[in-house]
């Protein structure tokens, strides 16, 4: 860019030394306005570019983070469905260890919550609310 410039600076002022020739001078004036332009432009474009990548790996990452959360949340009401069937079945050996996942599990939803899709925040309101039902015992699956 600065060898360009310079080179330019050099070229306009050859130019209007030379003051035989006022029609080549233009040509050459015109010729380094194109390809300062030119410069400009790729710089915009790069610029451009580089936003664009920004942009898409935001949106991978965003991606990315819905998948494990919906998995989080998917984990979550899997163990409170087993903990509901163990209670339909009358074990209660598996409740330790499932009400543990549970909490855990909630535990991590908790602290993600603002992040959640509207869809995984109403299927885990659903689960805890079957959670909190199963452990006061009004419901039994």
């Amino acid at each position: 860019m600065k060898k360009l410039l310079y080179l330019g600076a050099v070229l306009l002022l050859a130019t209007s030394c030379s003051g035989g020739n006022s029609d080549k001078a233009k040509e050459d004036s015109a010729a380094l306005e194109d390809s300062l332009a030119k410069v400009e432009i790729a710089k915009e474009q790069a610029r451009l570019d580089s936003i664009l990548q920004d942009s898409i790996a935001k949106e991978e990452q965003q991606a990315k983070a819905a998948s494990q959360y919906d998995e989080v949340v998917d984990q979550y009401v899997a163990n409170v469905n087993k903990l509901a069937a163990a209670a339909k079945k009358g074990d209660y050996s598996k409740y330790g260890p499932l009400s543990s996942k549970c909490v855990n599990l909630s535990s991590k939803i908790e602290k993600i919550k603002g992040e959640l899709s509207p869809e995984q925040l109403d299927k885990y309101k659903k689960a805890k609310s079957k959670y909190s039902r199963l452990l006061s015992g009004t419901i039994a699956a």
